[in-house]
């Protein structure tokens, strides 16, 4: 992470989205929001919101990405499970917006940190026009590397969120 967004970081809210605050030439919104794991350690999370102008219809439109970083007690190392990952591709099981249980692939260069990056909805019209219909699980499960699984909430009507969603909004053409 940036300097910037450790700085952030630091000023969060345990488990609740806190927007970062950006210029008014910005081209992307982001929050960020630190998970406190039950039997220790974190997840410091990331979510950010723009607008790529594409002449390919399914790349056009408003895209998300959620990045996290794991953080283990007292210094120890905590990550994804070697077992979830494969060929730089972490899988985890989801509950999508829609209720459905499905999986998630997200890049995962190293086992402390993911990055997902979607600009898909679950719509069958693909309006990805709307950046509150881009989907984004309403819960992910992460197996650890300790043993643990995770449920990890998205936590979709805090206000940071909905926050993000509105900003981004305004970053699409004019």
């Amino acid at each position: 992470m940036s300097q910037d967004g450790a700085q952030a970081q630091a000023a969060l809210v345990p488990d609740s989205w806190t927007i970062v605050p950006a210029g008014p030439d910005a081209r992307v919104v982001q929050a960020m929001r630190t998970v406190p794991l039950q039997g220790g350690g974190e997840l410091a999370l990331r979510l950010s919101c723009d607008f790529r102008p594409s002449s390919d219809p399914v790349m056009n439109g408003y895209w998300l990405r959620l990045e996290g970083r794991f953080k283990g007690a007292d210094g120890s190392q905590l990550g994804i499970d070697d077992g979830a990952i494969r060929d730089g591709q972490a899988m985890f099981v989801v509950v999508r917006s829609t209720g459905e249980e499905g999986r998630m692939g997200a890049e995962a260069a190293t086992p402390d940190q993911f990055t997902y990056d979607n600009n898909q909805t679950n719509e069958l019209n693909q309006d990805n026009n709307d950046p509150a219909k881009v989907e984004i699980a309403n819960s992910i499960d992460i197996s650890l590397n300790d043993g643990r699984i995770i449920s990890v909430r998205m936590q979709k009507d805090d206000m940071g969120y909905t926050g993000l969603l509105s900003q981004c909004a305004t970053l699409g053409p004019k």
